[in-house]
């Protein structure tokens, strides 16, 4: 038997409170015509007409640019984080300076 979904336990829950006046269930979205589906919409993998035995194609440059990039934000995070950490001891100096008049 599956778990009710959080929304019906809300309800429940609500009802209770609720006595005299029962919450009803909410009614399925509808459909919006003319808005076109986002990037989460689209497939994870592509899908492959050759099947589930494929022989797996190597990667090669596509790798390297990947570990190339991946190694390039990781610098503008430490960047972004070294950044956030000297502001915050600024602040919290000037705000040290302020309290004590």
């Amino acid at each position: 038997m599956l778990a009710s979904p959080p929304g019906d336990r809300i309800l429940q829950t609500l009802s209770g409170i609720y006595q005299g006046r029962a919450v009803s269930p909410a009614i399925a979205p509808a459909v919006v015509n003319g808005v076109q589906p986002g990037p989460a919409a689209q497939p994870l993998l592509p899908a492959d007409n050759a099947g589930a035995n494929a022989a797996v194609k190597p990667v090669g440059a596509d790798f390297e640019s990947m570990m190339t990039n991946l190694r390039d934000v990781y610098k503008d995070v430490v960047q972004v984080s070294l950044v956030s950490k000297g502001t915050s001891a600024v602040s919290s100096s000037l705000n040290k300076l302020l309290s004590a008049g």
